[in-house]
């Protein structure tokens, strides 16, 4: 790496903090009585990470949705309107900005560390008791897919998970782009090494993949590949392919049914 960009909140070097706990939080109530908060952890010292949290109204607890977000500029005001939305249908959201992003601390890298954001985020949420640590749902898309693949095989907690457009062979992909030029063995082990194509084996829940075959950015092979991984590993896992669609599905109402009703199916229930 040629460059690296480090950002920290606060005094940062003045503090220490261990696992995952809260280190600040701001509340703000919604107009539609969805409560937004944007709270501050840490998945491990010396990192600081920024999460929004959406809590529906009511009493609870209810089922946690995690939602990992495209892109790497952190959690950008189109994801926080797509939170407050599953966020009113009866969830408590979370969104890691995951680290390097955002107002986060750390360096920003693709090699499934953000999972390490996300599973502490989990930790910190199901300590509420607005939060029903049974009924733990994911989402994630383009980016927050390929993070979402990885989490998914770090953990068995998870009832279910979607990919929407997400990233699952670096190799692979890294042949169509010149940038990632996978020639030499030692980049082709590496890429190899932190794809989550590599580890479905380890795969902790049933899995919707979600994907459009007309997608620019993350192109429809990397869905058939997911696919014909699972497959032959016998894993937990349906397809939804969107002819007509391209990069952002998960705003597509048909999308939206289709997850409510595949999480609806792996849902434990509330507790009794």
């Amino acid at each position: 790496m040629t460059s690296v960009r480090r950002r920290c909140l606060g005094a940062l070097v003045l503090c220490l903090w261990f696992g995952a706990a809260v280190v600040a939080q701001e509340t703000v109530v919604a107009p539609d009585d969805v409560v937004e908060e944007q709270i501050i952890y840490s998945p491990g010292w010396p990192l600081r990470v920024r999460a929004y949290v959406y809590t529906p109204p009511g009493e609870g607890p209810f089922p946690l949705l995690i939602w990992n977000h495209g892109g790497a500029m952190g959690v950008l005001g189109y994801t926080r309107v797509m939170c407050r939305a599953w966020a009113a249908r009866g969830y408590v959201v979370g969104a890691s900005e995951f680290r390097g992003q955002g107002r986060s601390s750390g360096v920003r890298v693709i090699r499934g560390k953000e999972a390490d954001d996300v599973l502490a985020l989990i930790d910190v949420l199901c300590e509420r008791d607005t939060v029903d640590a049974r009924r733990l749902f994911m989402i994630g898309h383009s980016f927050g897919g390929g993070v979402t693949l990885h989490t998914c095989t770090r953990t068995n907690r998870l009832c279910a998970a979607v990919a929407a457009s997400a990233w699952t062979d670096l190799a692979n992909w890294g042949k169509r782009r010149p940038q990632l030029d996978n020639s030499t063995s030692l980049l082709a082990r590496f890429l190899h090494r932190h794809s989550p194509i590599t580890h479905m084996e380890d795969l902790g829940c049933p899995l919707l993949i979600v994907h459009g075959r007309k997608d620019p950015t993350v192109g429809f092979l990397q869905a058939e590949l997911l696919a014909e991984r699972l497959d032959e590993l016998g894993k937990p896992f349906e397809t939804m392919w969107l002819d007509d669609a391209q990069h952002g599905t998960p705003q597509r109402p048909d999308v939206t049914q289709r997850i409510l009703a595949f999480f609806a199916a792996h849902d434990p229930g509330p507790t009794s």
